[in-house]
């Protein structure tokens, strides 16, 4: 008899905490305007310009020289990139 009375304790204080962890720790709403964000550096965009630099290396500089997150940076440094390279003509 102790068993069901300790199984329906352990899933109520449970789901209680998964409730928590879930508002604590849940999805956070991480809409941001590109626009806002600070300009690559000289240095940021030097490594989007090189076709031998790996897209990663660009966001890791631009991160640290602003503490921006990783889809920040990453918009940023996609749009230093695009803007780097020319056009292509049909």
């Amino acid at each position: 008899e102790t068993a069901p009375a300790f199984l329906s304790g352990a899933l109520i204080g449970g789901g209680g905490a998964l409730a928590l962890a879930l508002l604590l720790f849940g999805p956070v709403d991480s809409a941001f305007d590109a626009d806002l964000l600070p300009e690559p550096s000289a240095k940021v965009k030097a490594l989007c310009e090189s076709p031998n630099v790996a897209l990663c290396d660009a966001i890791k500089t631009y991160r640290e020289e602003t503490g921006a997150g990783l889809a920040e940076a990453r918009v940023v440094v996609e749009r230093c990139r695009e803007a780097s390279r020319p056009l292509r003509v049909a």
